[in-house]
């Protein structure tokens, strides 16, 4: 990148034309080195304090071997003297004396200033009780990563916000998990198979895309999906009016182009109300038209089609139930007398369809008496048969 800086710099000094970097393209730069930077610069703090550790520790024991040299030569009078070597070398950065417990009876060094402290304290004592002199160390560590560096020191104690700093790294680390799932949750959304298209809601976000293709909002999306579905929808749906009746649901080829709707003889009516209402107006259309044929042919009886109110007529009057056409002149109780027997001995026979009749007019007599028969007699078949109705 520097050098096509530079390049840049000569084609301008040249007086060529200038093709610089755009300023979206030095913003996802610094973004990615942020995101390096995020990952290495807590690393590189604790290695730091780990070398300090190391530092502390061997000015520690170069310490406790010059003053047993010193209580050698000079006895318990040199337990109260400092070491040499922690006058001419300083502590390692961040370290201080606790409460001024630099002479050989008891050293001890810790940070001060952070009580979740990286630096491990130190800290060791000479004792002569027994007539001749020990060293025994001790250590304390305030933060769980340098637990390791406190146990080699030995006499490793916990420092009192030891498991408040662990339960916060815990819990550190769960949100850190669960902030994870919730992007790959989305990721797996927005990539697919199929890419990401619609409205993402889960997880608190509200993110609009199409074909994985974030955008900035709503109308946004709505634009996008009118130029990429527009024909595509149309065509469907064009073929939906011919071909169906009822619900129809489409889900384009491109993902997002979809269709959710009703489809009643021929139109898009929208929602299910809408179709309930369409149909219901086709129902009172197609009554009233059978109706109208029903009065129109002049039968006497009943009407009955599938969907529509059943009605009665006698005549010139309309009835609304069995009973008013009962008790009508058409509900009469049709009897046929004079039926005709078989016989056996009569040379001719004929079959005959019996005839009533209600007010001068012949019909078809209604059941049980409508069934043909055969009629036998001496002479050749006559026109009429004896059928009255009373």
């Amino acid at each position: 990148m520097v050098a096509q800086l530079l390049l840049h710099c000569d084609s301008f000094d040249s007086g060529q034309k200038i093709e610089g970097f755009t300023v979206l393209e030095l913003v996802a730069v610094v973004f990615i080195l942020t995101i390096l930077a995020s990952f290495s610069i807590p690393s590189l703090f604790k290695y730091t304090q780990e070398s300090r550790i190391s530092q502390a520790k061997s000015l520690l024991n170069a310490a406790a071997s010059e003053c047993l040299q010193m209580y050698r030569s000079e006895g318990i009078a040199a337990l109260s003297r400092k070491p040499s070597i922690l006058e001419r070398e300083k502590l390692p950065n961040g370290y201080t004396y606790i409460l001024g417990q630099d002479k050989c009876r008891a050293i001890a060094i810790e940070d001060l200033t952070d009580p979740a402290s990286l630096l491990v304290t130190l800290g060791m004592t000479i004792d002569d009780a027994s007539g001749a002199a020990k060293v025994a160390k001790w250590s304390v560590f305030k933060h769980p990563d340098t637990k390791y560096a406190c146990e080699q020191w030995g006499g490793c104690g916990e420092g009192a916000n030891v498991q408040a700093i662990i339960e916060e790294q815990n819990r550190r680390a769960q949100e850190q998990a669960r902030q994870a799932a919730i992007e790959a949750r989305y990721n797996a959304w927005l990539k697919g198979p199929p890419p990401g298209t619609g409205n993402y809601t889960q997880d608190g976000k509200d993110v609009w895309a199409f074909q994985g293709r974030i955008l900035t909002d709503k109308a946004k999306y709505d634009e996008v999906v009118t130029v990429e579905c527009g024909k595509e929808m149309t065509t469907a749906l064009n073929n939906a009016l011919a071909n169906t009746d009822g619900p129809f649901s489409y889900i384009g080829q491109n993902g997002g182009c979809t269709i959710n709707t009703y489809i009643c003889s021929g139109k898009d009516v929208g929602s299910k109300d809408g179709y309930d209402a369409c149909k219901e107006r086709e129902r009172q259309e197609r009554c009233i038209a059978a109706e109208g044929r029903w009065k129109n042919s002049g039968i006497n009886g009943k009407f009955e089609e599938s969907g529509c109110e059943v009605k009665w007529r006698c005549g010139n009057a309309v009835l609304n139930s069995q009973a008013d056409y009962d008790a009508s002149s058409c509900g009469k109780t049709w009897k046929c007398t004079n039926v005709p027997q078989p016989c056996a001995d009569k040379k001719y026979t004929r079959t005959v369809t019996p005839l009533c009749y209600s007010q001068g007019r012949a019909y078809i007599c209604p059941p049980p008496y409508s069934e043909n028969y055969t009629v036998c007699e001496p002479q050749p078949p006559k026109e009429q048969c004896g059928w009255i109705f009373n």
